[in-house]
């Protein structure tokens, strides 16, 4: 993806405090996702294929050059979009 600057919603930070997620992996994965299909409401799900049956997907919008985090969480591969 292009350069963009990262905002983090405080649902966001809490959820991945929780799930083990630091900024520095949910960023690095905007440098090279798996893929990126849209979602409710105008928002975007990003995965990236983390291990074998392991994917991050990061839920966030998209808007003049800013990337507002909305949630991540770790799933099951099966559970594929």
């Amino acid at each position: 993806m292009k350069e963009a600057r990262f905002v983090y919603g405080d649902h966001a930070l809490e959820q991945m405090r929780e799930r083990h997620i630091s900024q520095s992996v949910l960023e690095g994965a905007f440098e090279d996702p798996d893929s990126i299909v849209p979602a409710r409401g105008g928002r975007h799900c990003l995965i990236k294929h983390v291990r074998k049956n392991l994917s991050l997907r990061i839920v966030f919008r998209e808007g003049r050059g800013v990337l507002y985090i909305i949630t991540a969480y770790f799933t099951d591969k099966k559970y594929e979009i």
